[in-house]
Formats: structure tokens, sequence, C-alpha cells
């Protein structure tokens, strides 16, 4: 059923596209679609569906309305980052046995002992690189570095800087950018590829 759905709206976005090349690309022919970022023109070329769903839920997810403006964008930014921060400090706090708010090498042991081999090693690196003074113990500055270092790696500021580039697809000057943008984005770059 999964399959199906999935199918079904990937059949429906380029249904839309195409619909949308017949009516828009003529209107929109000399104008182009300004500066992107080059992962952005990148994806938007060589995987429009797959950037359309992407967008999608982007739009849907952080905008309002339809549409998302550069707030909308930054809460993205922010959002995906704290979450990537949480994950580091949950994985971490379980180990803090004490509550102490931090981690000795005995407690992260514990942990480590009853994990799988994979998770156990993962854990082990994670401490290492976390213990930067090495004294045995990821202590809060530690563990705040770490989380900080592990966002910016899952959300890195090139792909920030790219979803902030969506923001030149607004075809109306209104702020804001809806799917009907990056459809036309979309278009106008299969035109300029052709």
């Amino acid at each position: 059923m999964k399959h199906l759905s999935v199918w079904l709206a990937r059949s429906v976005a380029s249904a839309l596209l195409l619909c949308l090349s017949w009516i828009a690309a003529p209107a929109f022919a000399q104008d182009g679609v300004g500066d992107l970022h080059p992962e952005l023109h990148k994806v938007l070329t060589e995987r429009p569906e797959r950037f359309l769903e992407d967008a999608a839920a982007v739009i849907m997810g952080h905008g309002h309305g339809g549409r998302i403006d550069a707030q909308g964008i930054e809460d993205l930014i922010a959002l995906e980052r704290a979450r990537s921060r949480a994950y580091v400090l949950r994985r971490f706090l379980q180990a803090d046995l004490d509550g102490d708010g931090s981690i000795a090498r005995a407690e992260m042991q514990v942990l480590q002992d009853i994990s799988s081999a994979r998770q156990r090693g993962r854990l082990e690196v994670e401490f290492r690189q976390a213990d930067v003074n090495e004294d045995g113990r990821v202590d809060a500055l530690e563990l705040t570095a770490t989380s900080v270092n592990r966002a910016l790696k899952a959300f890195p500021k090139g792909e920030a800087q790219m979803w902030r580039s969506l923001l030149n697809l607004d075809r109306d000057g209104d702020g804001a950018v809806g799917l009907d943008d990056v459809m036309t984005a979309i278009v106008i770059l299969k035109g300029e590829a052709a």
C-alpha cells in the first residue's frame, strides 16, 4: 500500500509538472529562476520530482497557507539542528547514571555493556570525541560542544544556504515561496537544459 501511495504521489507530481510546463513555460521563458545555490540548482535539474516532494514537506511543514518565507526556513534549520543536538544529548544522558550532568568512563561502560556490538562501537567513538580534555569524563561543556558540532554536521551550513536560496524562486515578490514557484522553476530549468 505504501509503495502505491508513493507511486501515486510521484505520478501526480509528474503530471502537475507536465501541465504546468504547458501553461507557465511560455510566460516565464525570459525570466529565468534567479540566483540559486549550486546544490539547489543541481537537485532541481537532476532530481526534480524528489526535490518537489522534499520542498512540499518543508513548505507544508514549516510554512503557512501553502507558502514558506524566510522565518519558516530559519525555523526549519533551527528545528533540524535542535533535533540533532537532542539526539546526541539523549544518547549521552542515558549513561549519566548518577545524575550529576557528566558521564564518567565507567558510566558509559555500563551503557555499552547492554548495547549491541555496533552500538558499543558508536558509543566508544562518541565518548572519545566528546572527551576533549581526555580526563575520562564528558562534562556539561564538552557535551554541549559535541551536540552543537553534531547538529552542524547533520544540517551543515551549505544545506542551510540551499534552503535559504529557495526564496529566490519567489515569482510574485511577496517574500514567500509555494509549490507553484518550485514547479515553475523546474519547468524553466528543464527548458534551459533542452
